[in-house]
């Protein structure tokens, strides 16, 4: 008896405190219309979701902010935002013209674009594109004794500038060039012969999937370069003028697309010299490594007034950051 009383004063005292102002789960029904004829309306409670909000962004670039600041791994990205890609390139066949107009045969390449973010969401960045070649071995180029796996250090291209995304999805870009050739000239010993300049450039983005994939980004360019000197297939440089760009992706899937790559450079003031094609296929096949990423493409420097292409067929594998 005694037990079953103490039993009844705990359950009194742990009801009691339970706070008697707390809201009843709110329910709503569906609307009538919606329903079959007589039959009543089902109450459904509503719970809390775990879904992330979209935000809205005064940014051209119009993907939702939530997705904007996240590296190709999912971990976030701080000041000052850091993107671009790294990787080797194969060359299975084909020629190369070198600054100082003497082809030669190409055995790889290695790429680094590399953009530094000053201000958020690409508004403001600094860039910097650069390719180094290799030559493949040969009598009078490589050591006889290394074989097939030597190379000798042939050129060297670098492009460095600063992008503003001023308006809209159009972004100015002004940028210096540099062409350089590393072990081949006049002389044995010393390194000879490059081409450089200076040119400026307006771009407008068509189409992509994340702002900071930039081998993904569909669009087109129209700029100038002023100064110096481009080197022509025909191996005589020239003084540039006008140039344009149509960079464009199609996607299969989220993880594999095709691309073409076709720019034109105009000999001064105004004559069609020198057109840049390259076209193929890019796949990311791993889970785990979404930045990881295999080409296959062929790339040709055509040059029109002489009637010149060089294609060169190649492989590449590229880290995206």
């Amino acid at each position: 008896m005694s037990i079953a009383l103490g039993l009844t004063v705990w359950s009194g005292l742990a009801l009691a405190q339970v706070p008697a102002d707390l809201p009843p789960p709110k329910v709503t029904y569906p609307a009538v219309a919606t329903l079959g004829a007589g039959q009543p309306p089902a109450p459904s409670v509503d719970e809390p979701t775990s879904v992330a909000p979209i935000l809205e962004s005064d940014s051209p670039f119009t993907m939702p902010t939530r997705h904007r600041p996240l590296r190709s791994n999912g971990t976030e990205r701080n000041w000052p935002e850091i993107w671009g890609y790294t990787g080797s390139r194969f060359i299975a066949y084909g020629e190369k013209m070198a600054p100082n107009g003497v082809p030669y045969d190409p055995y790889f390449s290695m790429d680094l674009d590399l953009n530094i973010g000053l201000l958020p969401e690409r508004e403001f960045y600094l860039y910097s594109s650069n390719t180094f070649w290799a030559q493949r071995p040969g009598v009078g180029i490589t050591n006889p004794a290394q074989g097939r796996l030597d190379f000798s250090k042939r050129q060297i291209d670098l492009n460095v500038g600063a992008a503003w995304n001023f308006a809209s999805m159009h972004e100015l870009r002004v940028f210096g060039y540099s062409s350089n050739n590393l072990n081949r000239g006049l002389t044995l010993s010393r390194p000879e012969g490059y081409k450089d300049g200076i040119g400026i450039e307006d771009r407008w983005y068509l189409k992509w999937t994340d702002i900071y994939d930039v081998g993904r980004m569909s669009f087109l360019s129209l700029g100038y370069m002023p100064t110096k000197r481009v080197q022509g297939e025909d191996g005589m440089d020239f003084k540039p003028s006008f140039f344009g760009r149509a960079f464009l992706v199609y996607e299969f899937t989220p993880r594999w697309y095709a691309y073409g790559d076709n720019q034109f450079i105009m000999e001064r003031p105004v004559t069609n010299r020198l057109w840049f094609l390259d076209y193929g296929t890019a796949i990311r096949p791993f889970d785990r490594y979404t930045g990881l990423e295999f080409r296959v493409g062929c790339e040709t420097n055509w040059d029109v007034k002489v009637h010149r292409a060089r294609p060169l067929i190649y492989t590449t594998c590229r880290i995206v950051f």
